[in-house]
């Protein structure tokens, strides 16, 4: 085997090819570990947060601040501007690159903060919400404050995940402090939003210290023009799939209520802890790997199709088991207050699996600058979620969950058949991958289901522990009767 620091340039073509690949398998694996590692560590302190904040602030401050989010979070979208993606994507990414991307970002930062000051006032009356005019102005600080996306995708680019892992860390620590402090001492929705800030600029002094990138100088016009040929398509999709995400925020919170909202946007986040948790932790990685591996098509498909499967096998699981222990769940961790949330939950969590899969499909297309190809995609796929919601929403927020799940699972293929294309793996081979994990969790659910009945007549925390405990096992079990040549592949060597 050869050393990790051999000098590449001085093998021959076959063996410093084979270091590469070995070289990258090595940086996934790593990256992976210490990815999860941080990203666990980051969800059990956003849900203990959300667990504290449940019990300090109203339904309608949740829902107050999601509507505020669901703006924000849409002018963040051009304020990065693709660029981390770019950086990570791009084979060798000078300095005068960095530095344009840099102030590029500063620029888009707090020009979209003075957007978001000037469209308050309409927002809080279009929305009916009138305390929107006073919120949003503050929360759309966030973007001037967040300087330090260049030095996090550096980071990133290199495979450097330990540091990336700290600096998130920080953020969401001072986030969750200061969030949970302002809300004890009464400022109701202005507790979330101020926890951002601070969190936010945590974070962009952690990696000006974690990161070796320093702006020289100022942007050209001809690095600039390049960042924009990358990110345009990617801009493009990320705004169609975010309005296409929050569409059921702002039409719940319009027609129904802030109340309601605060009910759907709460069994929304608690849907997306084990989506985000697993689907994050295995893009954060994939997306600089596979564009290391952008120039061979056969290890490219390789590395795609196990990652995907092990998305399936670790998501799919929580996704089922969220959806038949939603009740419990919800009664064990906010109250029973909250129980409004339950068949919401139970319902958007459905679309767990489905969801990990169309995910997928964003670092493939990314690394191998298909970026307008996501972008036309994303658009089919929102105007058919948009239209969902809409149906749905005279209905009630249960009907929309329930719109929402049906939606996820029909056009799931829309943007599955052409990653299967970019990745030249068979149609027939994608469903082999997926038969194992489908089967055990399905099992795993329905254990779980019975063990939830039989124990009903328990306290809620009793009967998630049930729950857990014959869901887990039975999956552990079905998993490595199922797929045991696969977790040994992956325990034992590179994918890639």
């Amino acid at each position: 085997m050869t050393d990790p620091d051999t000098d590449v340039s001085a093998l021959p073509a076959g063996q410093a090819t084979a270091h590469r690949h070995a070289t990258t398998g090595r940086a996934i694996r790593r990256g992976l570990a210490w990815t999860a590692l941080w990203r666990i560590a980051l969800q059990i302190l956003q849900l203990g947060t959300s667990i504290a904040l449940a019990r300090l602030l109203a339904p309608s401050d949740f829902g107050l601040v999601a509507l505020a989010a669901t703006i924000t979070g849409f002018a963040t979208l051009f304020a990065e501007f693709g660029i981390a993606a770019a950086v990570i994507q791009r084979p060798e990414p000078d300095r005068e690159y960095l530095t344009s991307a840099f102030w590029l970002n500063a620029l888009l930062g707090c020009v979209g903060a003075l957007a978001i000051w000037a469209i308050s006032p309409l927002a809080a009356i279009v929305l009916e919400a009138p305390d929107l005019a006073q919120l949003l102005p503050v929360a759309g600080l966030s973007m001037a404050l967040s300087l330090g996306v260049v030095h996090g995708a550096v980071l990133r680019r290199k495979m450097n995940f330990a540091r990336v892992g700290v600096a998130e860390v920080l953020g969401g620590v001072a986030n969750a402090a200061s969030a949970i402090s302002l809300a004890a001492a009464g400022l109701g929705p202005w507790a979330l939003v101020s926890g951002t800030l601070v969190g936010t600029a945590t974070t962009t002094v952690a990696y000006w210290m974690l990161s070796p990138m320093r702006p020289t100088g100022w942007p050209t016009l001809g690095m600039t023009r390049e960042i924009w040929r990358y990110s345009r398509g990617l801009i493009g999709f990320n705004a169609v799939n975010y309005w296409s995400r929050n569409a059921d925020n702002l039409l719940v919170g319009k027609f129904i209520g802030t109340t309601a909202l605060g009910f759907y946007s709460r069994a929304y986040n608690a849907m997306l802890l084990p989506l985000s948790q697993v689907s994050t932790t295995i893009s954060t990685v994939m997306f600089p790997a596979l564009a290391r591996l952008q120039s061979d098509a056969r290890r490219l498909g390789e590395a795609w199709l196990v990652s995907t499967k092990a998305s399936w096998i670790v998501g799919a699981p929580l996704g089922l088991g969220v959806c038949v222990a939603a009740g419990p769940l919800v009664e064990t961790l906010f109250g029973a207050r909250w129980l409004p949330v339950a068949p919401i939950l139970s319902l958007l969590a459905l679309s767990v699996p489905c969801q990990l899969l169309g995910q997928s499909a964003g670092p493939l297309f990314q690394a191998t600058g298909r970026t307008a190809l996501q972008f036309k995609l994303g658009v089919i796929s929102s105007l058919l979620t948009v239209l969902a919601v809409g149906v749905a929403v005279p209905f009630g927020v249960v009907a929309v969950a329930a719109a929402i799940a049906i939606k996820s699972w029909l056009t799931v293929w829309i943007v599955v058949l052409p990653a299967l294309r970019c990745a030249a793996v068979p149609l027939v081979t994608f469903l082999r991958s997926l038969a194992g994990g489908a089967a055990a969790s399905i099992a795993a659910a329905g254990v779980a289901w019975i063990a939830g009945h039989a124990s009903a007549f328990m306290a809620a925390p009793m009967t998630l522990l049930a729950q857990v405990v014959a869901g887990a096992s039975t999956y552990a079990v079905a998993l490595l009767l199922l797929e045991r040549p696969f977790i040994r592949r992956v325990r034992g060597r590179s994918a890639t």
